[in-house]
């Protein structure tokens, strides 16, 4: 099934948003969608996660011909599996990466924000 499936996919990201959006937390998603972006803006838009989403930038065709893709983020964020959190401060610097498992986001959004 093509396109973004947010809410049966991780709920507890939206559980998260909901304790940490008051307190300055911002969310951004991330699609690898790219190859069927109609589809993936009609997921976006009946799923309705409440935080931005965006398309990570690949390009199949620059891929195919071995040449550079430099509008792919997940090489700029070091991104090799899905789904990857990646916690950011506000100067920019990564302070943690974190796989589909949440207790070391939760402990250190806690650590950030309190409870």
């Amino acid at each position: 099934m093509p396109g973004l499936r947010f809410y049966r996919y991780n709920p507890h990201l939206k559980e998260l948003y909901a304790i940490y959006k008051d307190k300055g937390i911002e969310f951004i998603g991330v699609s690898d969608d790219d190859s069927k972006p109609e589809a993936w803006h009609k997921a976006v838009e009946k799923d309705g996660p409440p935080w931005r989403q965006v398309l990570r930038g690949f390009d199949m065709e620059n891929l195919m011909k071995n040449e550079p893709n430099p509008n792919d983020i997940s090489k700029k964020y070091g991104i090799s599996s899905l789904p990857t959190k990646i916690l950011i401060d506000r100067t920019g610097k990564i302070i943690g990466r974190y796989s589909e498992e949440s207790s070391a986001l939760d402990a250190e959004l806690k650590q950030i924000f309190g409870s």
